[in-house]
């Protein structure tokens, strides 16, 4: 079991938003409302086009956030 340390936790939690921050500024540029649902699909979708394991993993922390 991995044992992570604040400050390693805290870098991973600033990835996370950067991505969630990402995806919510795109939406915001259609001029279209939506919904905290439209969100994680659009997530979703970017975890499916993600070119590395690292960017799938943090999508889907992010898609969790989102969901809480």
């Amino acid at each position: 079991m991995k044992i992570v340390t604040e400050k390693e936790e805290r870098e991973h939690y600033e990835k996370v938003m950067g991505w969630i921050g990402k995806v919510v500024w795109y939406m915001l540029q259609s001029g279209d409302v939506f919904l905290r649902d439209d969100l994680i699909n659009e997530l979703r979708q970017h975890k499916r086009e993600a070119p590395t394991k690292e960017i799938k993993n943090l999508l889907d922390d992010a898609i969790k956030k989102v969901q809480r």
